[in-house]
C-alpha cells in the first residue's frame, strides 16, 4: 500500500508488553491504572513516564530520574528485548520524590508548586488558618526546599504530619508536666535564642544551640527537650528534627508557639 502510494514505508518495531510486577496482564478492571487516579494521588506526570519506561528495554543502562529529553536522547531500539515490561508501582512513589526534588529545584516549577499547594492547604484548612504568613510564596517555598528529598508527593505535605506547618497546634499542661518540670525555663531559654538569632536561623547552627540549650537545664533530658520542643511546635512526638521545624516556621511564629507553652505553664 504505502508503495503504491508513492510513499516511504516507516521501520517498524515490536514492543514487548507492559505487564503487572507478577506478570499478570495490566487492566483497567484494576481500577488504580488510569491516568485519573495516579493524577489525584499527586503522581507527576514524568514519573509516571519514567516508571514505564525504567521497567521496560530500549535503553544500555537503566537509572531513575530520566526526563524526556534524557529518554529521548538514550533510546536505542537495538536494546528492546522481546521479553514483557514487568512494571513495580510500589517503587512508584520513589520515582515521584526524585521528580518532585527535581521541580522544586527549578525556579519557574518550584513557583506552581507553590501555586498548586497553595490551593491544596486552602481546601484541606477552610476555617483553621490563624496566620496568613503561611499562604505566602516565600513561606511555602521554604517548606518546598527544607522537605525537597523527603516528600514523594506534595499531598504529603497535607497529612497531619505536618499540619502544624498550617494549623498552629494544641497540647496540654498534661503533656508537658509528663516530659519535664523545666518548661517555663525552656521555654524561656528558646525565647531568648530565636530572639538572638533574628532572622538568622539555620538548621545546622540551630542543631549547635539547641544542645547547648539542653545543657542549660537541670533536671530534664537532652532527649526530653527536644520532645517538649517537638511538642510545643507541632503537637506531635515525631516529625522532621527541631531544627528544621523552627527554620520551616519561621522566627515570629516559632516565638509566638513558645510564649504560648510559656502562659501554659505560669497558668497552672
Amino acid at each position: 500500500m504505502y508503495h503504491a502510494l508513492g510513499w516511504q514505508p516507516p521501520t517498524f518495531g515490536h514492543l514487548p508488553l507492559l505487564m503487572n510486577k507478577d506478570g499478570s496482564k495490566l487492566s483497567k478492571r484494576q481500577g488504580d491504572i488510569f491516568i485519573e487516579n495516579f493524577r489525584k494521588d499527586g503522581v507527576l506526570p514524568e514519573a509516571l513516564l519514567d516508571i514505564t519506561t525504567n521497567c521496560g528495554s530500549g535503553f544500555t543502562t537503566n537509572r531513575m530520574g530520566r526526563r524526556i529529553e534524557e529518554l529521548i536522547s538514550e533510546f536505542n531500539p537495538s536494546k528492546i528485548t522481546t521479553h514483557s515490561a514487568l512494571m513495580d508501582l510500589e517503587k512508584l512513589p520513589e520515582f515521584n520524590r526524585i521528580h518532585l526534588q527535581k521541580r522544586i529545584e527549578n525556579e519557574e516549577q518550584c513557583h506552581l508548586l507553590v501555586k498548586e499547594l497553595r490551593e491544596e492547604i486552602l481546601q484541606a484548612y477552610p476555617a483553621e488558618i490563624q496566620d496568613r504568613e503561611v499562604l505566602h510564596e516565600d513561606y511555602i517555598k521554604r517548606v518546598l526546599q527544607l522537605r525537597k528529598g523527603h516528600i514523594t508527593s506534595l499531598k504529603e505535605l497535607l497529612q497531619p504530619t505536618y499540619s502544624y506547618l498550617w494549623v498552629r497546634p494544641s497540647f496540654s499542661s498534661q503533656q508537658v508536666a509528663a516530659l519535664t518540670s523545666e518548661a517555663h525555663l525552656i521555654a524561656s531559654l528558646v525565647l531568648k535564642l530565636i530572639e538572638e538569632q533574628k532572622e538568622k536561623l539555620s538548621v545546622e547552627e540551630l542543631n549547635k544551640d539547641l544542645k547547648m540549650l539542653a545543657k542549660k537545664t537541670e533536671a530534664t533530658k537532652y532527649r526530653d527537650v527536644m520532645k517538649l520542643l517537638r511538642l510545643t511546635m507541632s503537637g506531635l512526638q515525631q516529625g522532621p528534627s527541631v531544627a528544621e521545624m523552627m527554620v520551616s516556621l519561621s522566627p515570629a511564629e516559632v516565638s509566638h508557639r513558645f510564649q504560648k507553652l510559656l502562659h501554659l505553664t505560669d497558668s497552672c
